[in-house]
């Protein structure tokens, strides 16, 4: 089963084959990224896929490594807990993780980060994983993981923050450049 094998992307069909993964996904998206700093057309793609009943879950790290990045970051995941989408905050340090699988079916995991950057101007990248035995092991990975993270929601987004909260308001007007 050659097709079933893993094999590499680039920079020009990351964001490609996360969208695609989110159109085909029928049950389950799982997501682990250290910077969350996404264009309105990904956006619209992980909410549509919340409409459409699809649980989506994001893990990302409760502390930061870069502060523009984690400000950005903020205010994406602040419009997706208000569209429907559960995010998490790992509590056991900095979280470095780059997993996004659906459906105990397909998934990537490599380099790319739900970014500007990794999308567009790095060369960033994963292997597919189709229809594998690994994409359990990915889940499972997932699963336990989220043992160490709390949930995120619009009352606590800033909770430990709060200063933060005006900051990220200018810095998502320099989102393109990150």
């Amino acid at each position: 089963h050659f097709f079933n094998c893993i094999f590499v992307f680039f920079v020009f069909f990351c964001e490609n084959v996360y969208k695609y993964i989110l159109s085909h996904a029928e049950e389950k998206v799982y997501i682990m990224t250290p910077y969350i700093i996404i264009d309105q057309g990904m956006i619209d793609e992980l909410i549509f896929a919340a409409k459409r009943g699809i649980k989506v879950e994001i893990i990302v790290p409760q502390k930061y490594d870069h502060f523009v990045s984690f400000c950005v970051g903020r205010n994406c995941i602040k419009t997706l807990i208000k569209n429907g989408i559960k995010v998490y905050a790992y509590q056991s340090g900095f979280i470095h993780s780059k997993t996004f699988i659906a459906d105990n079916k397909m998934g990537t995991v490599g380099s790319i980060n739900l970014d500007y950057r990794s999308f567009y101007h790095h060369f960033e990248c994963a292997a597919y994983c189709y229809e594998t035995g690994c994409i359990a092991d990915i889940e499972k990975d997932f699963i336990e993981t989220l043992k160490k993270c709390r949930r995120v929601s619009k009352n606590t987004i800033w909770k430990n923050y709060p200063w933060l909260r005006p900051v990220s308001f200018f810095t998502k007007l320099i989102a393109p450049l990150l």
